[in-house]
Order: C-alpha cells, then structure tokens, then sequence
C-alpha cells in the first residue's frame, strides 16, 4: 500500500489480513468469540427518516485492536492517526512495534537496560505487548556482534524484564532461560546464577523454571553442577505432577552432560551419576500411572551413562515400571527402551529387540507406527548384524491400509537401507515394495466396495 494519506483503505486491511503466521505468532492476540463481534455499536441506526448503514465511527475498540494485529508497523502507524479515538486505542501497539524495531539497533548491555526501561514505561494497560520487543532484545544479544563481555549483564536485564511479566511472565521468562545455551561460553554460568538467583530473591516459585533452569545446566561448571543438581532434586518433591514429572525428565537428560561433559569419568563420576538416576527413578514412581510414560523415557536416556554392568541391570527395573503403565503412556515408555538398545552388547541387542517386539506388535495400529519410526532411528547405532533384523521388525508394524501409514515413515524407512549390509539391501527393498501393493490393493479393494 504505497497512499501517502492517513486513511486506511480496504485494499490495506485486506493487504494486512495476508500476514504470515511466523509473523502473528510473536504478536499474542486474544479470540474473540463471534458475540465479541456483534457489537451494538456495529448494529445500523435508526432516526425519523430510517436507518443508515454502519461506519467506521461504529466500530469498537476491541475490533479495531483486533484488526491492527495484522498490519506491519508502517500501516499500523497510519492506522492510528485516522482520528484521535483511534490514537488511543493503538498507542501501546504502536509503541510495542517502535520498540521492537529499535531494539535490532541496540548493541550492548546499557542501552538495553534503557530500552527495557522504556518498554515498561509506555507499556503499561498492555503488559502483554512488551513481549514482542523483549524477545526482540533477547535475540539482538545472542547475535555474533554483540559485545561477548556484556551478553551476561544484558541477559540479567532481558530476564527481569520478562519475568516481571504479569500475565505471560513465566512462559517468557522460562523461554529467555532455555537460550542460555547460545551464549558466548564465556557469560553462561554467570547469566545462569543470575536467572537462578533472581527466582530465589524475588520469591517466584521454583515451579514454575524448575524445568527450564533444569535443562540448562550443562552451561555450569562441574562443581556448581553438583551443587545446582542437588538443589533441584530436593525441589522434586514439593512440585505438583506436572512440574515434577517436567523437573524429573529434565534432570535425567542431563546426566550424560554430568558424566560425559567435563572430562572426568572416573569412577566417583559414575558413582554420583548412578546415586542421582535412581533417586529420580524412585520419584518417578510417585507420580500418576498415567504421567509416567515420558518420565520413563527420559530416564531411558541417560541409561548407557551409568556404565555397562549398571545401565543393563537399570534397564530391567524400568521395563518393569512400563510393563505396568496404561496407554498411551506405555508407548511413551517403550519407545525409550527402544532407543536405549544400542547400549547392550551385539550379542544380547537381538534377544532385547525380539522381547520388545513381541509386547509392541499386539499395540493398536497408531501405536505401533510410532515404535516403528523409533525403531527405524536406532538402526544406524545398533550392531551390524542386529541391523538388519531391527530394519524388518519396524517395517512389520506398519499398518497395511495406505490411509492409516504415516507415508513419511515408509520413506524413512527407505533411507535406513542404506545402513545394512549390501547383501540384505536387495530383500528390504522388496520388503518395503510389498507393504507399499498390499496396501494399494486394499485401498483399491475397498473402493470398489464403496461403488
């Protein structure tokens, strides 16, 4: 829309209706139900001489807001200065999208603590509408040239800003904490301790970053790992089933950075690293039948960090945790032991692999896509003469109806023949040929029935 006047055409709105979801998504907007747009105010009036029709005058507040979430910063502008009504509903969305674009100009930690001051300032009926320019400060920092020695004191800032928050702060605040990772390695522990400390000093509830906080912390050096690790298996108990289960997952994830990250295996390593898996595997069990599935996969995980001898004996206890699980629970768990079979020894890969399959294949037929395609991923990590086995077993849970098989799972199926030996490519290749006409036929077949 190139019209220099300050009225909004239809042909602009229409233009603004096009906007890419990748772009709303950062714009956070309420859905109205269909009474919020039947508007008395929309209704035509009547006087002496009969009725007119509805103006722009008529519209509300809420959709001309509604509206204004579609347009780019340039036709918001001009939006708002159609009349000072319609300043006035806009000023916090305009100010929201200034902000944000002059937060991609800012390029080291004092000028963001002033930006972020601002934002709180001319925000403020509104609060929702800091989040686009806080995450654009939060991306700014992570860019290559921002100043490395400032991205820890600038991080402590945009975290404040999001974790202040009132109504989304928390999603906000956890999103800005999972960045960390992205951080120059020089300022990670540090705006980690800062994130850390602040939900302590200002009383937020550890619920509600316990995940979030949990998942980072690889950035730490070893002895604060240990320290921070233990903290957060103390808060375990005092969260609700869903923090807990999201805190417990969390944790066992970061076994492997524990045992793997510093260079130190040793046998004190393995030790702390064995005493914190079973710890959590009994809080696992605290937890609702129904919540652990995830959980169990999580702890699945970090089995082959614990060493041989002990992730194998670990390993039985869980199969027995998700024998007894009820669906679909019991696929999430399963589907972990799947990905921890390349940790048994060649020999004993097959007898797992025909224990599980023997449990998956009586599953309904959306479940045991879902443990085909783990499966078909773990074929490339298992031993040479278990892949091919392995290969053919995920293929045989695929449904023979082609409405029903996922068809990007028989293509990924294709590619994993690349991992077996060059004499059992030529029989998975006909394997996947069959699977592919029977269930054309049957489709076909059950069109003529249709007729």
């Amino acid at each position: 829309m190139d019209t220099a006047d300050a009225n909004v055409s239809v042909a602009a709105l229409e233009a603004a209706l096009s906007v890419t979801r990748e772009e709303r998504q950062h714009q956070p907007m309420h859905d109205p139900g269909s009474a919020s747009l039947t508007h008395a105010r929309l209704q035509p009036r009547t006087d002496a001489t009969g009725t007119r029709a509805a103006t722009y005058c008529d519209l509300p507040d809420e959709l001309i807001a509604q509206i204004s979430r579609y347009l780019d910063t340039r036709d918001l502008c001009r939006l708002s200065m159609v009349e000072r009504r319609t300043h006035a509903v806009l000023r916090e969305q305009v100010l929201s999208k200034r902000h944000a674009h002059h937060a991609q100009t800012v390029f080291n930690a004092a000028d963001v603590q002033a930006l972020l001051v601002q934002i709180e300032h001319d925000i403020v009926e509104q609060p929702g509408l800091r989040i686009l320019p806080i995450l654009t400060l939060l991306t700014q920092l992570l860019r290559q040239n921002f100043p490395k020695h400032e991205q820890a004191a600038a991080f402590e800032s945009v975290f404040t800003a999001a974790a202040g928050l009132p109504a989304a702060g928390y999603a906000i605040g956890r999103t800005v904490v999972t960045t960390l990772k992205y951080l120059d390695p020089s300022a990670r522990a540090n705006a980690y301790e800062s994130c850390y400390t602040q939900v302590w000093q200002r009383h937020l509830m550890p619920s509600h970053y316990g995940f979030a906080l949990a998942s980072q912390l690889h950035v730490l050096p070893r002895e604060r790992f240990i320290q921070r690790y233990d903290e957060f298996i103390a808060w375990i108990p005092q969260l609700d089933t869903a923090e807990r289960a999201a805190l417990i997952s969390a944790l066992a994830v970061q076994l492997p950075a524990f045992v793997h990250g510093f260079n130190v295996r040793d046998a004190a390593t393995l030790h702390q690293a064995t005493q914190w898996y079973r710890t959590l595997r009994q809080a696992l069990l605290s937890l609702p039948p129904s919540d652990q599935g995830q959980v169990t996969a999580a702890l699945c995980v970090a089995l082959p960090t614990l060493g041989r001898q002990t992730s194998i004996a670990e390993y039985g206890q869980i199969r027995q945790i998700a024998m007894s699980l009820p669906q679909p629970a019991m696929t999430e768990a399963w589907l972990g032991l799947l990905r921890a079979l390349p940790m048994f020894p060649a020999e004993l890969q097959p007898a797992q692999l025909y224990s599980l399959y023997a449990m998956i294949e009586r599953w309904p037929s959306q479940y045991a896509t879902f443990a085909a395609q783990t499966l078909l991923e773990t074929v490339p990590a298992l031993h040479v003469d278990t892949r091919a086995v392995a290969w053919h077993k995920a293929v045989m849970l695929l449904p023979s109806n082609a409405s029903e098989r996922a068809e990007h799972v028989i293509q990924h199926a294709l590619d994993q023949i690349a991992f077996l030996r060059a004499d059992e490519r030529s029989a998975a290749r006909v394997a996947i040929a069959r699977i592919i006409d029977a269930g054309d036929n049957a489709d076909m077949a059950l069109g003529q029935q249709d007729r």
